[in-house]
């Protein structure tokens, strides 16, 4: 960076450069991860203060129980009593919420939308929306973590899914995440036993 790390990475210089980001974005769906949520006296988790003022925009948060079990876990451990996962924020003025909202956990946040009638998205069906944040270490979890949410999917009934995240693979031909998400074996090709050695 020609900056100093401090004007880059404190937090003072870049929440109003994230703010900025988003407000100019005009995203109907942003998709978050490593959000910290924010408690005060025994209320439950929430966004932070800081993305609420994010104007017109509705959010979907992993599920309380597991928020508060993140939260404990970091007290026993870091000594600090925090909740760490993904959020969906949408646009309430394009977008409307289908269905009960999903008891989703920190790593895998889950949102049914439609378009808005009366708006350029009213075209948009109901679409499953997956904020994730996938294992960082065993391709195996990740591969589960998918199909939870592809479970879902089926559960509303949708043939629409939009995932967004970290999914902490580079998709290569080979992997089980690549060639599970894959259409068919057929359109892409079978990959060879050399990728599957190196991906697997």
């Amino acid at each position: 960076w020609a900056e100093p790390a401090a004007e880059v990475l404190d937090w003072e210089a870049r929440q109003p450069r994230l703010m900025e980001e988003l407000r100019s974005s005009g995203a109907d769906i942003i998709c978050l991860q490593e959000v910290q949520f924010e408690s005060s006296s025994g209320e439950p988790f929430a966004l932070p203060t800081w993305l609420q003022a994010l104007d017109g925009y509705a959010s979907q948060l992993p599920g309380q129980s597991y928020l508060e079990q993140m939260a404990e876990r970091n007290l026993r451990v870091l000594g600090d009593r925090v909740a760490i996962g993904c959020a969906i924020l949408y646009r309430t003025d394009r977008l409307m919420p289908v269905g009960e909202p999903v008891n989703s956990p920190n790593t895998l946040v889950s949102l049914c939308v439609r378009g808005r009638e009366g708006t350029p998205l009213e075209v948009l069906e109901p679409t499953a929306v997956f904020s994730l944040h996938l294992d960082a270490q065993s391709e195996q979890k990740r591969v589960d973590q998918l199909s939870r949410c592809l479970a879902v999917v089926r559960q509303v009934g949708f043939r629409e899914a939009i995932f967004a995240g970290d999914l902490n693979t580079e998709l290569r031909e080979g992997s089980c995440v690549a060639a599970f998400l894959a259409e068919s074996l057929s359109e892409q090709g079978k990959p060879s036993a050399a990728a599957l050695r190196s991906e697997c």
